[in-house]
């Protein structure tokens, strides 16, 4: 399901003593990099997504799931997805 509007959190988890990861969804996209944003450490970490049908609209998902980033940059495409389908990433790019 694309999420056009909303957020996407990185927190720390399985011991990872990284920080907290944000960045705000426009137009389906998101960057940690942005000034509102804030980028992790890499390592074990949780991605909740919260996407909203306009900015300040209503609440359309919550998708929660666990992954391994790298400590280098990349690129995650996180997807939240449709009804009934299993809690997990629907394409990973790192």
């Amino acid at each position: 399901m694309p999420t056009r509007y909303g957020s996407r959190r990185a927190d720390s988890a399985k011991g990872n003593k990284g920080p907290q990861g944000f960045a705000n969804v426009r137009d389906g996209k998101y960057d940690t990099n942005s000034p509102d944003g804030k980028g992790i450490a890499g390592g074990p970490t949780v991605i909740r997504l919260t996407g909203f049908s306009a900015p300040g609209g209503k609440l359309i998902c919550e998708y929660e799931y666990q992954v391994d980033l790298p400590a280098q940059n990349g690129t995650l495409k996180v997807e939240a997805p449709g009804k009934g389908n299993a809690k997990q990433p629907a394409n990973k790019e790192i």
